[in-house]
């Protein structure tokens, strides 16, 4: 039987068929999204398993009809992308998949232009050239916007990398000191208020041994800056050897903290990271430095 004009114009704007059991026709549950200069945003298929995520999948379709995406910068250590480390392919993270749906991602090197960037992600970087701290420190003086990420030990380059190296801090060269502040690379934040309760079983061929992990800790509403809207929406976030920020004294710049640890915690040397100490361990010994730690900070210029 062929297709009705129907289910022709379906297939064509790009919704998902699907066969009816025990029945020669097929169903079409999804949405096309037009305006007025052709422009088209598709829904294939509304899936039962986004039926929570509806309004946001709903939201980000309206979004994006009729925009042209801005481009987005990435500068990374990290397997984000499609890679082959070790004769091995790394998949891509769901993280860029996410942000494709909104920009255009560009991965950068020193000999990339940023003149057409509109935003710009540093996600722990090692061994930055000295060209390219200069390209980075001219975009972000010229007004442009940079998400910058920092880690004591970013363990997801063991846990999805082919191959184990050493835990290190994120390397940014020179360019936090003339931002104006200081990451505090060689300490960690063990977080007593907010820990996490874990199997740090080693042997499993004894009973479970469940204990708080002070370094793997959750931010929570009230970590939060609610006056920033930045974090205003936030609710919950989980860290794993998180470090502290701090402005340099006499610095030009304004320093906002936006997420900070609970004042039941302590800064640790990050050699508990590195060393592998055990929760346990670092939970008997604990010892509230009375502190307060930014976490997150929102960084702009006074100049």
């Amino acid at each position: 039987k062929p297709l009705s004009n129907e289910e022709d114009r379906a297939i064509t704007a790009g919704l998902q068929p699907l066969p009816i059991i025990d029945s020669n026709i097929n169903a079409y549950f999804g949405l096309t999204l037009s305006d007025e200069q052709n422009h088209q945003e598709v829904i294939p298929f509304f899936p039962l398993a986004r039926q929570n995520f509806i309004e946001q999948d709903l939201t980000e379709a309206f979004y994006r009809l009729g925009r042209n995406k801005p481009n987005l910068g990435i500068i990374t250590s990290l397997p984000m992308s499609d890679e082959i480390i070790g004769n091995v392919v790394t998949p891509k993270w769901e993280i860029i998949n996410q942000l494709e749906q909104f920009y255009n991602i560009y991965f950068l090197t020193e000999n990339s232009t940023f003149s057409n960037i509109d935003a710009l992600i540093i996600a722990h970087p090692q061994g930055l050239s000295a060209a390219l701290q200069e390209k980075i420190k001219d975009y972000s003086f010229n007004g442009g916007k940079i998400l910058a990420f920092f880690d004591i030990a970013a363990e997801s380059l063991q846990l999805v990398g082919p191959l184990t190296k050493p835990l290190q801090a994120s390397d940014f060269g020179s360019l936090p000191e003339q931002w104006g502040f200081r990451f505090l690379d060689k300490g960690v934040i063990a977080d007593l208020d907010n820990s996490s309760f874990i199997d740090a079983t080693t042997d499993y061929q004894n009973n479970p041994e469940y204990t708080q992990d002070l370094i793997q800790f959750y931010l929570r509403d009230y970590n939060f800056a609610s006056s920033s809207p930045i974090t205003a929406g936030l609710h919950q976030i989980l860290l794993t050897s998180a470090s502290a920020f701090t402005p340099i004294k006499g610095a030009n710049i304004n320093f906002e903290p936006i997420a900070i640890a609970s004042p039941n915690s302590e800064l640790l040397s990050a050699a508990a990271v590195y060393n592998h100490v055990h929760p346990a361990d670092i939970l008997r010994q604990f010892k509230a430095d009375n502190r307060i730690k930014p976490v997150a900070a929102h960084i702009t210029g006074t100049d």
